[in-house]
């Protein structure tokens, strides 16, 4: 019965959408342009940033130079009479610009794990619309291949828009849940590997492993990050330091962010997203 069901439910999926698969393009393309513009957004943070950090930084510096037992004061106060401040916090600059030296996160760290966000967020929509472009008549994705629970499904609705849209979106959820690398797997099995530059898909895979480890291992590189399965990326595992020049990392060592390292993943993420959009909406060669 089960059986059965799945190979009904696989022809409702070849037929979703009835609709020239590569009307679409447009759609996809403007997803890659909106992508690429907030990647802009933030690189241009980043750089803002790193200036108001060095101009601060200098500014500091001469602070002290002048006044050594100066504090900064922050707080609410009455605009007639500056002299009252309320709720005000006080805290020296020297102390400032020591606590400044020996942070374990910079900006750079917090634009970086938004932009990796924004290419999963990328992955997720780029999958649901190649999704409804293979549902035309093209599909490669299997019913049973969707993790589908048959009892939680209303097959009354079989063959209605309701029951199409239900299995699409089951799929995209199923989609979001994956490991990163088999996401990018099923990205690849369904738009084809040709056109897809694998360098750069090695430089994506190794930020979102820094990211991963920001969040969750304070940013340290271990072992299996080298070589082992998942994330494995081989001995080399270099960033670009703040001289502009790769720096390779050892286990147990900490991964740092800097501005070349954002333009870089910012430029190689333009890249994957383009070359994503081509294979998946270019048409089929002829056999």
């Amino acid at each position: 019965m089960i059986k059965v069901l799945l190979n009904k439910i696989q022809n409702v999926v070849k037929f979703v959408i009835n609709l020239n698969p590569f009307n679409k393009k447009k759609n996809m393309q403007n997803i890659s342009l909106e992508f690429e513009s907030s990647l802009d957004e933030l690189v241009a943070l980043a750089l803002s940033m790193a200036a108001i950090e060095m101009l601060g930084y200098k500014g500091i510096q001469k602070q002290i130079a002048d006044y050594p037992e100066s504090s900064l004061h922050i707080g609410v106060g009455d605009p007639n009479d500056p002299g009252v401040v309320e709720n005000s916090s006080r805290m020296m600059f020297v102390n400032i610009l020591a606590s400044y030296t020996n942070r374990t996160v910079n900006v750079e760290e917090l634009i970086h794990s938004q932009m990796i966000q924004l290419w999963l967020e990328f992955l997720d929509q780029i999958f649901y619309e190649i999704l409804q472009l293979q549902a035309s008549g093209n599909a490669t994705i299997k019913a049973n291949e969707l993790k589908i629970d048959i009892k939680k499904l209303d097959l009354s609705q079989l063959g209605t828009n309701s029951f199409n849209n239900t299995l699409l979106d089951k799929a995209l959820r199923d989609f979001q849940f994956l490991q990163y690398g088999s996401k990018i797997q099923t990205i690849k099995k369904m738009v084809g590997a040709n056109g897809i530059d694998e360098e750069k898909l090695v430089s994506a895979k190794k930020h979102v492993l820094c990211r991963n480890l920001l969040q969750h291992h304070k940013g340290v590189l271990r072992q299996e990050d080298i070589n082992g399965p998942g994330y494995g990326l081989g001995r080399n595992f270099s960033m670009i330091g703040i001289d502009k020049k790769p720096q390779v990392i050892g286990v147990g060592q900490r991964i740092n962010i800097t501005y070349w390292e954002i333009e870089q993943i910012r430029d190689d993420f333009v890249v994957l997203a383009k070359e994503i959009v081509s294979c998946a909406t270019q048409p089929p060669h002829d056999s």
